[in-house]
């Protein structure tokens, strides 16, 4: 008799994927498809031929079709593809489904092209990953043109004050001139009314009045507002998107979280106007009559906004064009901000949808899975971090005379804290050279061979279809590919270095190389070089660092965005890595646009990866620091251990009213906000069980969080336990060295890390030539994995040789040991090998032969 399975076994299937049925068990890709009629079937099948409507191409190939650049040609190209996308009426995913297994079916059917989805026999399985892919994709292609909206709302008043800045530029001297004309004249003015004189001939006689009055006009045309504000500039700018903004209104369905909203309304009133007047017809009045209906246009997303003046210059008359820029400003803040929701987004739908269900939650808290770090009530929490704070300072009040801790007091009173001793020492430094020297000078593909002859990671690259590991020749394809790409070469370039056939690089590149398996190898190199005796003395795994490595992008790619410090006049994007206290990369390696905080994916790859790392502390520069990482990571069990600048200026907190003695007085700020922290409480615990169950990435509902408006609550619930969870980590960062020291080591290793990936990614350059994140995204991953495929082989190599130093008496203390690092390079040759063979070399009558064989059909074909 069939039996239903427990609570824990139905966990256990979720986590994996599979779904229960009574008595029988599903895959997700089979419920899928469970919900297709066969009109739909034949519907997903014709997207895989070619279609005269997108040029020949397959509807798959033109869907996939990158833009090129943040421009409003670019808007309508995504929003075209949604709008199509939406023809198909697809059904919505079934309940039940993980969302997890939801993505890693899209994941899959991204990398097939239409011929391939052609060739799979089961035709259930081929509906159930494309309606995976294109359910994600339709979220994905809404979140791009979310983000084309914000950023070509941006460029428009970007490129205004760019405009002013050229007009004062350009006109610098007319400028100076009619300003030494007129100060001229005033001090006529100045000195007639100071001696009691004629006015007018005092003037006159220093500046005659046709020069006089030619300077007025000139500055009255030269002159710019007093506020300095561009958007004078911006309505021809305006109008050139225009058609493209409407568009996305109308394609893309809005929800306000606190309806009626002012930008919805408006632009509703914009629309409503276009249908139902005139061809053309805009807002020009703030009442219109339109067909014997009386019309009136909403005006609260203008009041207080510097669009006002600009919209109702002349009220009741209106500037269409301001008006309707906006609106659409208004409309970017509030979805940003999490006022207004967008239907079929991943990142900007609903904040409530992001997180499980109060069922989910209820039912996880019955069973005590929610697996929160913190366990005790809000209360007893609040007192735990009050006690903790009065011993913390109690402390540095008793070490402060002992000057054990670095901290020590200036004249004025003033609190200081040394920088850290130098570290190693030269002879130290000295010693790990002549250590790194002993080892064997080697290619990088013999690195490549017998790391995977260590390990096996090479078998972690599965096929896309059969899920099994490639052998023979085309294995060692599949390590020109990787290495092509983490070197940055490309599979081109790669092909005409190792003989592969371009094609079959990209093969292997197409059916092995993806997110998952990428993941999986190196988790095995990780896990490899965790479990080897040398690493114990660099760490047990338990600590980390995260860092942003900065790659310039010549190209037009969407998400690439200037940054001056970084990369000058031109845009780039930034790899985020996390590297392990012995040295090794791991987890997903992120490229997100360089002016994303990188704070936003800390905890996204210390809660989700699959190497043996039990990561309880978390090392981070100013960059990655944010009050909400401190909460979460403290409610995920991790300690947040940043490098702060000026960290005896830090702002700190207390939950009671704290007496304290100069000099530490000064530190404190006030108490947090404790009735936030406790109405918030089961939210709070609820968004941590959100992330650690995997509903919700912790970079997207950071995003959100970051961007909502100060009357969110949990998000204020948040900030103010973060501001505890700060003070806590200061008060230890004080008073301890050693902590100290872990932070700046931990930092260390992270830019060990980058150093060596820089060397590697020599091909291009060192830029990136891709378009899109998932291109850059394989590239990054390729190229981390190298930098652990080095340090899995130094990491060998460098415990032969110290075995073989103390074989000869040669005594290698592990203090010594702990700062040598296996990230070296220099004895590893990553560009190849010039064979200059004199036989080689043709005269001029006996010239190689051309690649290919020319005839008119075949050349047309090249």
């Amino acid at each position: 008799m069939h039996r239903a399975p427990t609570e824990n076994a139905l966990q256990d299937m979720r986590l994996t994927g599979l779904i229960y049925y009574g008595p029988h068990y599903q895959t997700a890709s089979h419920r899928l498809t469970s919900i297709l009629d066969q009109n739909q079937h034949l519907i997903l099948v014709s997207l895989l031929r070619p279609d005269p409507g997108s040029g020949g191409k397959t509807r798959l190939g033109w869907l996939r079709i990158p833009p090129k650049q943040i421009a409003a040609k670019s808007l309508r190209h995504v929003l075209e593809r949604i709008a199509w996308l939406d023809t198909l009426a697809l059904p919505g995913l079934p309940a039940g489904i993980p969302l997890a297994r939801v993505h890693q079916l899209a994941q899959r059917g991204r990398h097939y092209q239409a011929q391939a989805f052609l060739r799979m026999r089961h035709p259930q399985r081929r509906a159930g990953l494309l309606l995976a892919y294109l359910t994600e994709l339709r979220q994905e292609l809404t979140d791009q043109a979310v983000e084309m909206l914000h950023d070509l709302v941006q460029d428009l008043e970007r490129k205004g004050q760019r405009q002013q800045e050229r007009h004062f530029k350009q006109n610098a001297r007319q400028t100076n001139a009619q300003l030494h004309i007129l100060n001229r004249a005033v001090k006529a003015f100045l000195q007639a009314y100071t001696e009691q004189r004629d006015a007018f001939q005092t003037v006159f006689g220093v500046v005659d009045e046709a020069t006089l009055r030619a300077a007025v006009n000139a500055a009255d045309q030269l002159a710019r507002p007093l506020d300095l504000d561009s958007l004078d500039l911006i309505e021809h700018r305006y109008q050139a998107m225009r058609q493209a903004l409407l568009l996305f209104y109308r394609t893309l369905t809005f929800q306000a979280v606190l309806a009626p909203h002012p930008a919805l309304l408006a632009l509703a009133h914009v629309n409503r106007l276009a249908q139902r007047g005139q061809r053309g017809q805009r807002v020009k009045a703030v009442e219109q009559r339109i067909k014997g209906e009386t019309l009136i246009a909403p005006l609260g997303f203008l009041k207080r906004t510097r669009w006002f003046k600009h919209a109702l210059a002349n009220r009741p008359q209106i500037n269409p064009n301001y008006y309707e820029a906006a609106a659409f400003e208004r409309l970017d803040l509030s979805i940003r901000a999490g006022d207004v929701a967008v239907e079929g987004s991943r990142r900007y739908q609903a904040f409530e949808s992001d997180l499980l269900s109060p069922d989910e939650w209820q039912q996880l808290k019955t069973f005590l899975q929610n697996r929160s770090a913190i366990t005790e009530s809000v209360t007893t929490y609040l007192q735990d971090c009050q006690q903790r704070i009065e011993q913390g300072f109690a402390e540095l009040q008793r070490l402060l005379p002992q000057d054990t801790t670095g901290l020590h007091v200036d004249e004025d009173g003033r609190l200081h804290l040394a920088p850290l001793e130098a570290q190693p020492s030269p002879d130290l430094l000295a010693f790990r050279r002549r250590l790194t020297h002993l080892l064997p000078q080697v290619q990088i593909t013999d690195v490549l061979l017998e790391v995977d002859a260590w390990t096996g990671f090479l078998d972690r690259f599965t096929h896309l279809t059969s899920q099994l590991p490639t052998s023979g020749s085309h294995k060692t394809a599949l390590m020109a590919a990787i290495l092509g790409l983490g070197t940055n070469l490309g599979l081109e370039k790669t092909s005409q270095a190792t003989g592969f056939s371009d094609k079959l690089l990209s093969g292997m590149a197409d059916l092995y190389i993806r997110e998952a398996t990428l993941l999986r190898a190196q988790a095995t190199l990780d896990n490899f070089v965790l479990h080897q005796p040398l690493s114990q003395v660099w760490g047990q795994g338990v600590s980390s660092s995260s860092d942003g490595l900065r790659v310039l992008v010549p190209v037009r790619a969407p998400h690439a965005q200037f940054n001056v410090p970084y990369f000058g006049a031109q845009r780039g994007v930034t790899i985020v890595t996390h590297v392990s206290d012995i040295w090794m990369p791991f987890g997903t390696q992120r490229v997100i646009s360089t002016n994303d905080r990188e704070a936003l994916y800390v905890i996204d790859a210390l809660c989700h990866h699959e190497s043996d790392f039990d990561i309880q502390e978390h090392h981070t520069d100013h960059a990655g620091y944010s009050l909400h990482v401190f909460a979460l990571c403290a409610l995920l069990g991790i300690r947040f251990a940043p490098h702060l600048r000026s960290l005896t200026e830090q702002h700190l907190y207390s939950v009671t009213p704290l007496h304290l003695d100069p000099p530490f007085a000064p530190l404190m700020k006030g108490l947090v906000d404790t009735d936030l922290i406790v109405d918030a409480w089961d939210d709070i615990l609820r968004l941590a069980a959100s992330i650690r169950h995997g509903k919700v990435s912790a970079s997207l509902i950071m995003r959100k969080l970051a961007s909502y408006p100060r009357q969110n609550r949990l998000e204020k619930a948040l900030k103010e336990m973060g501001k505890l969870e700060r003070t806590l980590f200061i008060l230890d960062y004080l008073r301890d060295p050693t902590l100290r020291h872990r932070v700046r080591l931990g930092l260390n290793k992270g830019e060990s890390t980058f150093s060596l990936a820089r060397a590697l990614f020599f091909g291009q350059l060192g830029q990136f030539h891709e378009r899109t994140f998932l291109a850059q995204s394989h590239r990054a991953s390729c190229l981390l994995l190298l930098v652990a495929a080095i340090g899995t082989w130094n990491t060998v190599y460098l415990q032969k040789t110290v075995g073989a130093l103390r074989e000869a008496g040669i005594d290698v203390p592990p203090h010594v040991l702990s700062h040598v690092s296996p990230l070296a390079w220099h004895h590893i040759n990553f560009y190849g090998q010039y064979h200059f063979d004199p036989r080689q070399a043709r005269p001029l009558d006996q010239l190689r032969a051309l690649r290919h064989p020319i005839t008119p059909d075949s050349f047309l074909a090249l």
